[in-house]
């Protein structure tokens, strides 16, 4: 509302309107409402961690009470007169002069401060909300939309898992926000599943006339990830259509994944193009098929199909340790890269994965 509107409503209030609160006072500083000395900032999101009936305190480090965090979206559409103060000042800030007369939706969810204390909250601790407050708020400088694309059709695919954590992981998996979350749980998949291949092959040997192969099992299963993928995909991807169909799609990406699994990738276990690197970039501009892999006179080590695994577990696994270690020697993606995960990282693992679970 505006200030005038807010006038006009505060010197209204007990002829027409039934309010849950009185207004005392308005004023506006920085282009923002303060209401009953009170200031209200929209939240952009909160962890699901966070029950929403109540609001709850925020105290700054002296311990002194500066505001609330208030949910008012989960309200639903709510009669203005069984609000809180803080959800009132929210609903003020927010809603038309017209909304005071009908239940309302709320768009967004608020922390309500005490105006004197929005200098401090603003340039104390308002940008390490997502830290100590599990939330954050709008402008914070850095995307908050999950990147999509247009999707015409869906082929089913009739799979089995051999325990509900896969269950488990895969819905978590579809749950989370972005494509580097949803990445990572849809990787464990795999991870889960070299872990029961390798309970299963122990069990059904016996240890008194098999423990040197046991011994084999356990040493394969302490080799490094990447070789552990390999056997995985060795076992169970028939298919290499598809994949190589997902391996070209990286040509919308180039430069990026030069660098993701070139300049940040010399010399890594299980690298397929050591000692042909200087062939990468054109490999991935002109696709994986091999007829051309051939005219560019890349090394297959006497197998298409295993080159074609190793490329794909390659990028697979490159891709997750930039997701999973932002540190120094790995390519670190960001909010901006998002697009390579959905178009190009995403389609690869989960045709990876159709394969891997097919009944």
């Amino acid at each position: 509302m505006s200030i005038q509107e807010l006038e006009n409503l505060r010197l209204e209030q007990d002829f027409t309107i039934s309010l849950p609160f009185s207004i005392s006072s308005i004023t506006e500083y920085e282009g923002k409402l303060v209401i009953n000395n009170k200031i209200a900032i929209p939240i952009e999101k909160q962890s699901s961690l966070f029950k929403t009936g109540l609001d709850i305190s925020i105290y700054n480090e002296k311990k002194d009470e500066i505001g609330l965090l208030v949910f008012t979206i989960e309200l639903g559409d709510v009669n203005i007169n069984s609000l809180t103060e803080g959800q009132f000042i929210a609903f003020l800030t927010e809603a038309n002069i017209t909304d005071t007369k009908k239940s309302y939706s709320f768009k967004k969810n608020y922390v309500v401060l005490n105006f004197e204390n929005y200098e401090e909250y603003k340039t104390k601790y308002m940008l390490y909300a997502p830290i100590w407050g599990d939330f954050f708020h709008p402008n914070s400088g850095i995307a908050t939309t999950s990147h999509s694309v247009n999707i015409l059709n869906i082929n089913a695919a009739e799979l089995h898992f051999p325990a509900d954590i896969f269950l488990e992981n895969s819905i978590r998996a579809v749950a989370q926000p972005f494509a580097f979350e949803r990445y990572l749980k849809s990787y464990h998949l795999l991870e889960l599943l070299f872990d029961f291949e390798v309970i299963n092959k122990i069990k059904n040997l016996d240890i008194a006339t098999h423990s040197e192969k046991i011994g084999e099992l356990l040493n394969d299963y302490s080799n490094k990830e990447i070789k552990r993928l390999e056997d995985i995909l060795e076992t169970y991807c028939k298919n290499l259509i598809p994949i190589i169909s997902s391996l070209n799609n990286v040509s919308a990406f180039v430069d990026l994944a030069y660098d993701l699994f070139y300049k940040f990738g010399t010399g890594k276990e299980g690298n397929p193009f050591n000692g042909q690197e200087s062939k990468l970039k054109n490999v991935l501009s002109t696709g994986f098929d091999e007829m051309n892999l051939q005219n560019l006179k890349i090394n297959f080590h006497g197998s298409y199909r295993k080159f074609i695994i190793k490329v794909a577990c390659y990028f697979i696994y490159r891709t997750r340790s930039s997701i999973a270690h932002n540190k120094i020697g790995e390519y670190i993606l960001s909010m901006s890269n998002e697009n390579f995960i959905v178009e190009f990282a995403e389609p690869l693992l989960k045709e990876i994965l159709i394969q891997c679970f097919k009944k």
